[in-house]
């Protein structure tokens, strides 16, 4: 089995494949290429880079062996203790083998790769979420203050209800965006609505775990914290809000 790990994001830009500078220059039998990708999830570990490049003014798509002469690949501290990297190519040779895809072909499979990387990043987010719950609303029914357990105080039920309808919403949403994939058929707005949703609601539900659970949630001994530092991190995966909700927009004329 190979590992491949996706390279697209470049510096200065924000999520997406505008202005992606990485080119392609034709060199002999392949090409040589120069340039720089950040956020190259286990970069380290991959057998193969799956790099989005140009190539004069079309897009390209390129496996690059990560073992290659010239690629430079460093890691960074992350908030979620993910493994992401920042990849340098100078002047790497690579075979016209190599070539995955070009031109429209190369932006219709990325388009597809990025929906659903988005989308399996929602299913993430959510099972994440409905720990955070389960282990808000376990700790408030056995957590006893002033005589009675905390659950009992109406400003924590409403935090924990609040907590259920950011999960459920987040399910359905997400199901929806995998169910129109799952048939085929076109899931552009789905799958953003779902990501702008969720990554939206990761930060609220964790942070309402937080609340429930008072002091000891930033306590090392307690994964609460973990689950925050992943929503965080998850949040901004294959596009953020924002970004999300702008593609939404797109697909409804505006």
């Amino acid at each position: 089995e190979l590992v491949c790990s996706y390279a697209a994001t470049e510096p200065g830009n924000t999520y997406g494949l505008v202005n992606i500078q990485t080119q392609a220059v034709p060199d002999g039998d392949g090409f040589s290429i120069n340039g720089s990708k950040l956020f190259v999830e286990y970069a380290r570990s991959a057998d193969y880079l799956l790099t989005v490049v140009h190539e004069g003014k079309d897009l390209l798509i390129l496996m690059v062996d990560s073992s290659s002469p010239g690629v430079e690949i460093e890691s960074y501290d992350t908030l979620d203790y993910a493994d992401q990297c920042e990849v340098r190519f100078n002047d790497v040779k690579v075979p016209v083998s190599s070539v995955v895809a070009r031109g429209g072909e190369a932006t219709t499979l990325l388009k597809n790769l990025e929906e659903r990387s988005a989308v399996g990043k929602c299913a993430e987010i959510l099972g994440g979420i409905q720990v955070v719950l389960d282990m808000s609303v376990d700790y408030v029914k056995d957590r006893e203050q002033f005589g009675q357990v905390v659950g009992s105080f109406q400003a924590v039920q409403h935090h924990c209800a609040n907590m259920v309808v950011e999960v459920d919403s987040s399910r359905y949403i997400t199901m929806q965006a995998i169910w129109k994939i799952a048939q085929g058929l076109p899931a552009t707005k789905e799958v953003s609505m779902a990501k702008s949703y969720t990554s939206a609601a990761a930060i609220r539900v964790t942070k309402l775990g937080h609340q429930t659970h008072g002091a000891i949630s930033f306590c090392d001994e307690l994964d609460m914290h973990l689950y925050l530092r992943k929503a965080h991190a998850a949040s901004v995966a294959f596009g953020d809000e924002e970004y999300h909700l702008e593609k939404v927009a797109k697909e409804l004329g505006l």
